[in-house]
C-alpha cells in the first residue's frame, strides 16, 4: 500500500508521460490486454521468467515471446531495470486511476 500511497502523491516526468502517451497508442490492439498482463506478472515475480510462465500457465517461450513483443511495441528493454520499472509504474498508475500524479475522476 505504501508503493500505491506514493504514486498518488508523485509527479511523473517525462518518460512516464512519454510510456503513457505509448500505452494509450496501442490501447485498441487485440494483443495488448494479454501482453501488459504477461510484463506485470513477469514484475510481480520479481523478474523470473519461469515465475511467470508458471503463474500466468504459459510456456516459458510463449513468455519470451510476449515480452519481445512488449519491448518492441512499447519501446523498452527488459534488460533495462529503469526501463521496465517506470513502464510498470505506468501500468500501476493506469490501474489505480492516475495520470500526472493525481487521481482521475472515474
Amino acid at each position: 500500500m505504501l508503493l500505491e500511497h506514493l504514486l498518488l502523491s508523485v509527479n511523473p516526468h517525462y518518460s512516464l508521460k512519454y510510456l503513457e502517451k505509448k500505452l494509450a497508442e496501442y490501447h485498441e490492439e487485440s494483443d495488448t490486454t494479454d501482453l501488459l498482463e504477461t510484463f506485470s506478472t513477469y514484475c510481480e515475480c520479481f523478474f523470473s521468467k519461469q515465475k511467470a510462465a508458471e503463474k500466468l500457465h504459459l510456456h516459458r517461450n510463449t513468455l519470451a515471446y510476449r515480452l519481445a513483443k512488449v519491448e518492441e511495441r512499447f519501446n523498452i528493454s527488459i534488460e533495462n531495470f529503469e526501463e521496465v520499472i517506470s513502464f510498470y509504474l505506468v501500468l500501476l498508475m493506469k490501474k489505480l486511476g492516475v495520470s500526472g500524479g493525481k487521481k482521475q475522476e472515474q
